[in-house]
């Protein structure tokens, strides 16, 4: 009995379980949650910056790329790393930040200037 309950207490919840569903929602949530806030930011950086919002330059590929990629990659860690919650969450925010600043930087010089 004791040992269930240790089980229990310290087992991994089971949103991070490698089930197919759950590794279908975290594969979602990475590809299209994450890569979309990133673009929406990347945007408003854009619009502030003074640069064209309304018609995208062919480069802005690479920065959707880039987006989904540190988007996956960082949430997927976060889920599936066996370590501490502070190594995972660590992990999390420096390849999201990483992918997140190369994006900008490329979209920034890609994209033209003038505004709406």
């Amino acid at each position: 009995r004791r040992f269930h309950e240790l089980e229990h207490e310290h087992g991994i919840p089971a949103w991070r379980r490698p089930s197919i569903g759950w590794i279908l929602l975290h594969v979602a949530i990475g590809l299209v949650a994450l890569t979309i806030v990133q673009l929406f930011i990347i945007g408003l950086v854009l619009g502030l910056a003074g640069r064209r919002v309304d018609e995208l330059s062919d480069d802005m590929g690479w920065v959707v790329l880039i987006c989904a990629l540190a988007g996956l990659v960082s949430w997927l860690l976060f889920v599936f790393l066996r370590r501490s919650p502070a190594v995972r969450w660590a992990v999390f925010a420096g390849l999201l930040a990483i992918g997140f600043a190369v994006g900008l930087i490329l979209a920034l010089a890609t994209q033209p200037a003038g505004g709406l």
